[in-house]
């Protein structure tokens, strides 16, 4: 039967560019101890962003952990204190250019049970190209539009880093 393990103790292990990875203890049901590696990243923001014509818009990057250029949801690190859609509305700016005056949360998703994060999810209609991205040194963020019907089908590769947030956000749209 599950039940909620108690945490017994942690430690940090090693922290860089706002990430940590964490040794956690847990009491097991059975009465032993486990030992789990876990990454913190922070609290996360994307938005599935989608302009008068129903393209959507698409940052692509390299990731290193898998060693390739993914594409993703425009989104990054919300900073201490400051508001989901504040964030949100920054980030698609920053990375793509483009902005929009009508933005909604839609909720969070958990990207894997192994991580320490909140990964916020909002969705932006009618976003217009307002000027130049405004990219974080070491960030380099190709823009593309997608039409709505070829953004569903790179969901079905799950290729998309945000896979789970864009069908949350899709959903609750009614554009799936």
């Amino acid at each position: 039967m599950s039940q909620i393990w108690k945490k017994n103790r942690e430690e940090t292990l090693l922290r860089r560019h706002g990430r940590e990875m964490r040794s956690v203890i847990f009491d097991m049901p059975d009465g032993s101890e486990a030992d789990f590696t876990l990454f913190k990243t922070g609290v996360s923001v994307c938005t599935l962003a989608l302009t008068q014509e129903n393209n959507v818009l698409i940052a692509e990057q390299f990731r290193p952990g898998p060693g390739t250029i993914l594409p993703e949801l425009p989104g990054g690190r919300v900073e201490d204190g400051e508001d989901i859609l504040t964030a949100a509305k920054r980030e698609l700016r920053e990375e793509t250019g483009y902005t929009s005056e009508d933005f909604a949360y839609i909720g969070t998703v958990n990207r894997d049970g192994y991580m320490i994060n909140t990964s916020h999810c909002t969705f932006a209609r009618n976003v217009t190209k307002v000027g130049e991205q405004q990219l974080d040194d070491g960030e380099f963020v190709t823009v593309k539009e997608l039409p709505l019907s070829e953004f569903r089908e790179l969901l079905r590769t799950g290729i998309l880093t945000d896979t789970a947030g864009a069908y949350m956000i899709l959903d609750h749209a009614n554009l799936l």
